[in-house]
């Protein structure tokens, strides 16, 4: 079956029928069992006497040899054809991305859970991820997605998928360091402005220059104990950072 001629293979018009086509040719193929087909894979014909399992083999090694870039930790792919997963898997092989699952067609519910899973304790939430090239959602999907927290990506070009997954890491660094703010202490070293003392009791307020590293919100302040010698004799604690303004803007860190 064939559309006819300058007309849209995906329009659902009239077809032509053909015994026999030549060259490249869209044609449209009504048999039973098409549900198991895979988009994009090859199309063998079997003759008489024709070794049936060679031909399955040959069918399954373009999907065998993608499989072997399948990590057991990663994010989930899916593309619309066999082929565009298979040029998808080898730009995120290029650009160091891990890929746990792949499938091919619209993203259904199952493939939200099998992403969830990463959400799971002692795994890396940061690849609760489906990366959807050319393909849909359906609507029970996202809103499992919704429902559990995976985020899925939607492009028809690689590169903006990729550009998608870069800010979305990088989101979730930064989110990861002002979870760990209160926990983990970020060494600097300041300087204290001699003319800048306002306030010499609780609350302490001077003016600072930050020397090393950065300051930000909640740094615990120590100041270095000298004898009467000026020899080092340890630190004191005078309390931890907690406001702090630069030309009169309140900020949450200061730099050198």
């Amino acid at each position: 079956l064939t559309p006819h001629p300058l007309r849209e293979i995906r329009v659902k018009t009239p077809y032509r029928h053909h015994k026999v086509v030549k060259a490249a040719q869209g044609v449209k193929i009504a048999a039973p069992g098409l549900e198991k087909a895979v988009a994009g894979s090859e199309l063998f014909v079997i003759k008489d006497g024709d070794d049936v399992e060679r031909a399955k083999q040959a069918v399954q090694g373009d999907l065998t040899d993608m499989l072997k870039n399948v990590v057991s930790e990663g994010v989930s792919v899916q593309a619309s054809t066999l082929g565009s997963l298979e040029a998808l898997l080898v730009f995120l092989k290029k650009s160091k991305i891990p890929v746990s699952a792949v499938n091919i067609g619209p993203i259904h519910k199952q493939d939200i859970l099998r992403a969830g899973v990463n959400l799971e304790p002692k795994k890396k939430r940061e690849y609760a991820v489906i990366l959807a090239f050319d393909v849909d959602v359906e609507r029970n999907a996202q809103m499992e997605a919704d429902k559990l927290g995976v985020r899925v990506f939607k492009a028809d070009i690689i590169y903006n998928l990729f550009d998608m997954w870069e800010k979305y890491l990088e989101d979730v660094r930064q989110e990861k360091l002002l979870q760990a703010a209160d926990v983990v202490v970020f060494p600097c070293v300041l300087e204290i402005l001699p003319d800048c003392i306002f306030a010499k009791r609780n609350p302490l307020i001077l003016g600072c220059r930050v020397k090393e590293g950065i300051a930000r919100v909640g740094t615990p302040l120590v100041v270095e104990k000298l004898n009467e010698k000026g020899k080092h004799e340890g630190f004191k604690s005078i309390g931890k950072v907690v406001s702090m303004q630069m030309n009169r803007t309140v900020v949450e860190q200061g730099k050198v």
